[in-house]
């Protein structure tokens, strides 16, 4: 079984946190710090790495 890595991506003028290969988020915040957050501790949790992008989806 293959980990998913976590990302951080833009959704909606808002920041999403979501599972890699999945349509729905784990979680939506208002800002990138608070997005940072939950990624990072959820990274952490499931031994993954975590991706970040950019306001144009690149990473």
């Amino acid at each position: 079984m293959t980990k998913k890595n976590i990302h951080i991506v833009p959704k909606d003028n808002r920041w999403a946190v979501k599972k890699e290969g999945t349509s729905n988020p784990l979680s939506t915040h208002r800002t990138k710090a608070l997005a940072d957050k939950q990624a990072r501790q959820q990274a952490k949790k499931d031994r993954v790495e975590l991706v970040i992008h950019g306001l144009n989806g690149r990473i």
